[in-house]
């Protein structure tokens, strides 16, 4: 389990609800999630923290 997920599911925000937020396709986040996604570029990790209300620290603390 990855912290994308907790952060998801401690805020109850679907794939799809998160897709809607940011702009992101669900399918690029469903590889972001699963590490199936090379490379996560500075401006979706930025979209995706905002969409959840929180840092791209928290999600990705490396």
């Amino acid at each position: 389990m990855n912290k994308l997920w907790e952060v998801m599911k401690s805020k109850g925000i679907t794939q799809l609800r998160l897709s809607e937020i940011t702009g992101i396709a669900q399918s690029e986040i469903s590889k972001i999630m699963n590490d199936k996604k090379p490379k996560l570029t500075l401006t979706q990790a930025k979209r995706i923290a905002k969409g959840l209300n929180c840092t791209v620290e928290k999600i990705w603390p490396d």
